[in-house]
């Protein structure tokens, strides 16, 4: 009877533990988000300040606390399969020692101290942060409680930025929302919210004019539309050729991007056309690949656009900044290559290509669908590595240590057959 009583209440602690850890995770992760958000809006304060600083790190002491907790509390162990994220948190701290950027610190914290939490959990509580806040951003330039900046096109088209440092933010970040929701529902999801979804996503795109995030979200839509329909018998084929582009996209994309970047000559006609259409992303992109190449840890490149400086009153990054490299990489892949070297490209492109083939193997159409946004978003804007953007990224990393973590990230057989198309 004691040694049961006794069993009762190490089980009983054990729990407590648990939801504990798990609790500071997301007190953790959700100040980390919000501190992203902020830094996106104009609410931020100025860039360099004490507040951000206290700010950033201040959610990394949290989830510092967490995996403590997780480590010395509930004496879960470090198995293999964290061995990636470790490494990356070296990496993270070479990089902040040779170029000041702690991206991949950020990054290891937050995968170890979620590496016993079910990703629809982080999806859920995501949809939600973001989705507040970036609300309570867009009300506020509504009402005139932030700034509601705008530019206009060479064409006349005007694109306001509802709160945010540019016009295009916005409609990234909900593109992210878009893919949790259809993660989260998949063949549940009601013709209703696709409608909704379609009608916010042209609503931001009439008034930023951010086309790659809008044509994406609609295009993921659609899919969500034939993989529900494929479940009643119809399209069935689609589902198995979406998870063959997909695995055909994380391949190939990555290679295309850096061989244009090299290859661009501005002589050719061809070239330009491709040029123009990509609103000169090909020609920024190869400038800064000739100028700076790449490193094995990364490099500090100050790169300015039009964007506007947090706590500037107005001020472009490129006027407040005016030594700064105007070419921009838009392009994840060449930017992960440039900025945060070698290893951590690399690592990003095997962790890409594993999620890929776990969808396949597992049949998981609607996860197929969401790499292959991904994919072809990474194309255009550089967004990759940012959790704000793509929260998928705990996906995508967790595929690397696959053998010991596909099921915190796998929904039971039962649902993905029936989702599957």
């Amino acid at each position: 009877m004691n040694a049961d009583w006794t069993y009762m209440n190490v089980e009983a602690a054990t729990k407590s533990n648990k939801h504990l850890s798990k609790m500071t995770f997301f007190v953790g992760y959700g100040v980390l988000l919000l501190f992203r958000l902020s830094v996106l809006s104009l609410l931020a304060f100025p860039n360099g300040s004490i507040q951000n600083t206290l700010f950033h790190f201040g959610s990394l002491f949290i989830l510092a606390v967490s995996s403590a907790i997780s480590v010395l509390w509930e004496k879960t162990p470090i198995t293999k399969s964290c061995i990636p994220t470790l490494i990356l948190f070296f990496v993270g701290v070479i990089q902040l020692i040779l170029v000041k950027d702690a991206l991949c610190i950020d990054l290891a914290l937050v995968f170890f101290a979620s590496r016993d939490i079910d990703f629809r959990e982080i999806a859920k509580f995501t949809l939600i942060v973001e989705g507040c806040g970036c609300a309570a951003i867009v009300l506020g330039s509504v009402i005139g409680l932030i700034p509601n900046y705008y530019n206009t096109r060479s064409d006349g088209t005007v694109r306001y930025y509802l709160g945010f440092t540019y016009s295009t933010l916005l409609s990234h970040l909900f593109l992210n929302m878009v893919l949790l929701v259809l993660y989260l529902r998949r063949e549940r999801i009601s013709y209703y919210v696709i409608v909704l979804l379609a009608f916010i996503d042209t609503s931001i795109f009439v008034l930023t004019n951010s086309r790659n995030s809008f044509v994406l979200g609609l295009a993921a839509l659609l899919a969500a539309v034939i993989l529900k329909r494929g479940v009643a018998g119809r399209f069935r084929c689609f589902g198995r050729c979406m998870q063959c582009c997909a695995c055909i996209a994380v391949v190939l994309f990555p290679v295309i991007s850096l061989l244009a970047a090299l290859l661009y000559n501005p002589q050719n006609d061809a070239w330009k056309s491709a040029n123009l259409v990509l609103s000169n992303r090909l020609a920024q992109t190869s400038a800064s690949v000739d100028r700076y190449g790449w490193t094995l840890f990364g490099q500090d490149i100050e790169f300015v656009g039009n964007g506007l400086v947090p706590g500037g009153d107005g001020l472009t990054d490129a006027a407040a900044h005016p030594d700064g490299d105007a070419n921009f990489i838009d392009n994840s892949y060449v930017h992960v290559l440039v900025i945060n070297g070698v290893l951590v490209a690399m690592a990003t492109w095997m962790a890409l290509i594993i999620s890929a083939q776990q969808c396949f193997r597992n049949n998981d159409s609607w996860m197929a669908v969401i790499l292959l946004v991904v994919a072809l978003h990474s194309l255009f804007d550089p967004q990759l590595l940012q959790l704000v953007y793509n929260t998928f990224l705990f996906v995508i990393w967790r595929s690397i240590g696959s053998k010991c973590n596909s099921s915190m990230w796998k929904l039971p057989h039962h649902e993905i057959s029936s989702g599957s198309a």
